[in-house]
């Protein structure tokens, strides 16, 4: 009797951490078409990466909802997004919602001229949704202050 409970309480724990390897994929997949959605101007796709009632805090800014969200971040006719990519930290999945904390790395240009480039740090609350898909619930970021 022993033996069967350890069998099913491995065999529970196995499947719970490929489940877990499962949306962090599903969550990787979900971040990388943010930064493609970004860098293509896409406002629709990348407002779709958020909860309806998300709420997204950009330095100096607190702004709530897909609309909003998709208005701060509509494309400047002046500014190229060259690249934009984020890199996990941590990770931290409770079931429906995951904690997401990392680097972004962003380059663009403004007019055509040379390639700037910036990193931060960001705090993500992503959220599976009623069909299963993962989005932002919240989303902060910032660069870091510069050491003295």
């Amino acid at each position: 009797m022993t033996a069967r409970l350890v069998t099913i309480a491995v065999l529970v724990a196995a499947a719970t951490l490929a489940h877990a390897d499962d949306d962090a994929a599903a969550i990787a997949t979900a971040a990388r078409a943010f930064s493609a959605a970004y860098c293509a101007g896409d406002t629709t796709t990348l407002a779709n990466i958020y909860t309806e009632d998300a709420v997204i805090i950009p330095p100096g800014r607190e702004l709530h909802g897909r609309v909003d969200i998709a208005r701060y971040f509509a494309p400047n006719p002046r500014r190229e997004n060259v690249s934009h990519r984020t890199e996990t930290a941590s990770l931290e999945i409770l079931g429906d919602m995951a904690i997401d904390r990392g680097t972004w790395h962003n380059t663009w240009r403004w007019d055509g001229g040379e390639p700037q480039t910036a990193s931060g740090v960001y705090l993500i609350v992503w959220r599976r949704g009623d069909d299963g898909a993962w989005r932002m619930s919240h989303d902060m970021w910032h660069r870091p202050a510069p050491t003295p």
